[in-house]
């Protein structure tokens, strides 16, 4: 009976391609299938060797029984230890986390980004750390700050040249 519900376990998982033995161990596709090609294929060889002593046209004995029946044993425990091997060493699956991720971390939504120009009468945060005297990181910190106004695009801050302009001339008062 027991050899009936691995089989039947094994059946799910050949179909499926999919099942879960455990909250962090998920075992999916090809894996899947073969952990339930494993645990079908002591009641199909079972089957075989039944049918097989039987095939000559006399009663099996309680012997022959017996000894089909520790067959049938050893191969259900071999499959079941090649079951969980394969099932133990298959990637984890972390869990799907439902909280949402902060938006300034989320990926754009749009399937392809496409380049656009920069703005005309901007420069580069290079360009305006050599225009005002100072290094890249401080004008970093004055754009952070809100001191110095700016355009994040193409992966790359450009400032207003007006913005920059400003800011010297408040740096001079």
């Amino acid at each position: 009976m027991c050899q009936f519900f691995i089989a039947l376990f094994g059946l799910y998982a050949l179909v499926i391609g999919k099942f879960r033995l455990a909250r962090d161990i998920a075992v999916e596709g090809n894996r899947a299938r073969v952990v339930g090609l494993i645990l079908v294929a002591p009641l199909v060889i079972t089957f075989c060797m039944v049918m097989v002593s039987a095939s000559d046209g006399r009663n099996i004995t309680d012997a022959e029984i017996e000894e089909l029946n520790g067959y049938a044993m050893v191969l259900m425990v071999l499959s079941l230890v090649g079951a969980v091997y394969l099932s133990l060493t298959a990637p984890k699956k972390m869990p799907v986390s439902t909280s949402q991720t902060p938006a300034s971390t989320q990926a754009p939504q749009t399937p392809h980004a496409v380049p656009i120009d920069p703005p005309t009468n901007s420069v580069t945060v290079a360009e305006a750390a050599a225009m005002l005297s100072l290094s890249e990181n401080e004008v970093h910190h004055l754009i952070q700050t809100g001191q110095i106004k700016s355009m994040y695009l193409n992966m790359q801050d450009f400032i207003p040249l007006e913005s920059v302009q400003e800011y010297r001339g408040r740096m001079q008062h």
